[in-house]
């Protein structure tokens, strides 16, 4: 087996190159980009929703593209 073949190999590669790259906007922007073009542009949320009878339910809710760029804009304007 190539680990880097692997779609989830290179995900979380490139997350824990995010997470070792400080405050390097570009980097990161960069980083954000190379992620979302791996999973073809779907990008995924994850919730919990703690609304059960005490047990936690997992959602996973698609993210639009807006939305996306959205959230990567505040990452950088944070840094």
């Amino acid at each position: 087996d190539i680990a880097i073949a692997n779609k989830a190999f290179r995900l979380k590669e490139l997350q824990e190159m995010y997470d070792d790259s400080g405050r390097n906007k570009r980097l990161k922007q960069n980083l954000l980009k190379q992620a979302f073009q791996e999973t073809d542009g779907r990008v995924t949320r994850q919730e919990i929703d703690h609304t059960t009878n005490g047990e936690s339910i997992q959602k996973t809710v698609n993210v639009s593209k807006d939305e996306y760029l959205k959230a990567r804009q505040e990452v950088v304007n944070d840094y």
